[in-house]
């Protein structure tokens, strides 16, 4: 069973919103400095970021390994981003099982997890993951998996604008 609780109600609800919402405001901070990172310390960080996710996805991704390997990962740099091959959705969705990094997952575990959380289950897969799904306005819903820290990371990516300027946290994560 991928979930070992069967449900959102009670303690478990409570402790989980507040345990998202600290991991949340835990990276606004850092997510506030970096818009005052001077253009030398943005342009590095970028670079090395990139080859660490390079070289992340072509070691544990079987479908990024095959893409990728013609690459000299270390040597890219993010103006080199628009020679690289790109993923669609398309892509995502028919090698999803060869795309993913984390051995355990698989996309249907993934729909079944959102078949369950529509249901009240659990809201995360593993106890790690949330998954997405896209309206499928393209003919076939997308289905993407973050970890709760890279949500995080994300959620705070996207309020630090707000929070520089001087407004303060939403209260409650909606």
């Amino acid at each position: 069973m991928l979930n070992d609780r069967p449900d959102m109600t009670g303690d478990f609800f409570d402790e989980f919103a507040e345990s998202a919402r600290q991991q949340l405001f835990g990276v606004v901070p850092e997510q506030v400095a970096r818009l005052h990172r001077d253009a030398a310390s943005l342009a590095q960080y970028r670079s090395a970021r990139l080859a660490e996710t390079l070289s992340f996805a072509a070691e544990h991704s079987a479908w990024h390994a095959g893409r990728l390997s013609s690459l000299d990962l270390e040597a890219v740099t993010p103006e080199d981003l628009r020679s690289l091959p790109i993923m669609t959705k398309v892509d995502v969705m028919d090698a999803w099982d060869r795309i993913v990094t984390e051995p355990r997952l698989s996309l249907d575990a993934a729909q079944q997890h959102l078949a369950r959380v529509e249901d009240g289950g659990l809201p995360l897969l593993l106890e790690k993951y949330v998954v997405f799904t896209t309206g499928g306005t393209t003919g076939r819903p997308g289905v993407f998996v973050w970890s709760l820290e890279e949500f995080a990371r994300w959620g705070a990516s996207t309020i630090r604008f707000g929070i520089d300027a001087g407004d303060p946290p939403a209260e409650r994560l909606t």
